[in-house]
């Protein structure tokens, strides 16, 4: 299903409410666009609500909005309680719940209300906010699929995202899941310019003085880098560190502050922000970061570094883009690439998925029927030791979530094998002009 969207009078993108008053349950909503207020339209719902967001910073930007103040907002992550969701609950009797929670902090909520003799699945629509990072995420953040389940057994529920990723887990056809597509109605594509290198030092130092030499009066300069180990040498070796801001994981606060860098924060806010802007993961969805400036937006990829910090064109690069909801002034990516990478077809990629499931499968026929301690002790040895082990939930079935990463990872590295590669992403992306 699609339905489109237009420019208003002023230029400015209709909000999703208008073409789309309420989310259907049983629907992944395909909305194309950052910024469109699904989530705003979820909050002021005449409903009950629980939404899932994908990290911290969301849930606090969201619950001190201005605009959100008559809405009875709650936020729930680490350090708040069931308790707290309890008496939350029981002061909101007459008005609507919203709740607004990370993945990992799902069970408290349903703690709370069965704590309540209340029914969480029967009374709120749930909606899973961001819900490409259900396989983004799912390599290294194991626990952001545990609500997944409660998740099927809600009566209302649905999943947004501008950029979502082929879900396979059979339970979306079981419950006959629609997709509602938002298509644009105007060009909405953006320039952006790649800048391959083989020194992703000097060739960020080279796009600093450019943007500098070329302003009158200087924009904010906005870099999105997954490793502050990077960020951190680019700031030092530029001489940038007293006009940075690093916003990131607490563990990585933490990180930076044992090297005498104060300027790092776990929370988002306008007033931390300096001359230039660093943002890990943790930044890359959903924040909103509302400037009266048009910044300049750099992306960094150093696979020799780290692979971690590939950006993927069809969501990390539109993910970040959208997080300055009054525009941009420009677009880089600067990266290297690796010549090494292992190139796969999707069809190859899933063909290894299957035969690694077959030698589990194998292998843990072999364990089952182990006559002694010994033979099962060496064939759980060889179990835990099996790719498709790691494809697996706690409860040893098969996460259908881990193996989408696996295949979205894999079909990733493709982008980075050659110049070629990353520009014919960038060339078959909707949203971009390289």
């Amino acid at each position: 299903m699609t339905i489109e969207i237009n420019l208003n009078e002023l230029g400015r993108v209709q909000y999703l409410t208008e073409v789309l008053p309420e989310i259907p349950t049983n629907t992944i909503l395909y909305k194309k666009l950052t910024g469109l207020g699904a989530t705003y339209g979820e909050i002021t719902a005449k409903r009950n609500s629980i939404i899932i967001e994908p990290n911290v910073p969301v849930i606090i930007g969201k619950c001190n909005d201005p605009k959100h103040k008559d809405d009875n907002l709650f936020g729930v992550y680490e350090g708040v309680y069931t308790d707290d969701i309890i008496k939350y609950l029981e002061k909101s009797k007459n008005k609507y719940y919203k709740i607004l929670t990370t993945p990992e902090s799902f069970q408290k909520v349903k703690d709370a209300f069965e704590e309540l003799e209340m029914s969480a699945h029967c009374s709120c629509f749930l909606l899973f906010d961001e819900c490409h990072k259900l396989v983004k995420d799912a390599d290294y953040r194991n626990n952001i699929t545990l609500p997944i389940d409660d998740f099927f057994k809600f009566d209302q529920k649905a999943l947004v995202s501008a950029t979502p990723i082929e879900l396979n887990d059979p339970r979306f056809k079981e419950q006959n899941f629609q997709t509602i597509e938002i298509q644009p109605t105007f060009d909405y594509k953006k320039e952006i310019w790649l800048h391959h290198t083989n020194n992703t030092l000097q060739a960020f130092k080279d796009t600093l003085s450019k943007l500098n030499n070329e302003e009158a009066a200087p924009l904010p300069i906005c870099v999105f880098i997954n490793s502050t180990d990077i960020i951190y040498s680019l700031m030092k070796q530029l001489d940038l560190l007293e006009d940075s801001a690093v916003f990131c994981a607490p563990k990585s606060v933490d990180k930076l502050g044992r090297n005498k860098f104060t300027n790092a924060y776990e929370q988002y806010s306008i007033d931390k922000m300096k001359r230039y802007n660093f943002f890990t993961s943790r930044f890359f969805n959903a924040v909103d970061i509302e400037l009266e400036q048009k910044p300049h937006v750099i992306m960094l990829t150093d696979v020799y570094f780290a692979e971690h910090t590939m950006i993927d064109p069809y969501t990390d690069a539109i993910q970040m883009v959208g997080r300055f909801r009054n525009g941009v002034s420009s677009i880089t990516h600067i990266s290297n690439v690796k010549e090494g990478i292992p190139q796969r077809t999707k069809e190859e990629i899933k063909g290894y998925i299957v035969c690694s499931k077959e030698i589990y499968r194998t292998m843990k026929n072999f364990y089952d029927c182990a006559a002694d301690r010994a033979s099962r002790d060496a064939y759980r040895a060889a179990l835990e030791s099996l790719p498709f082990n790691k494809m697996l939930d706690r409860n040893g079935r098969e996460n259908w979530f881990a193996i989408d990463n696996y295949i979205d990872e894999e079909l990733m590295k493709n982008y980075y094998y050659d110049k070629g590669s990353l520009n014919e992403a960038y060339d078959n992306c909707d949203s971009f002009i390289s």
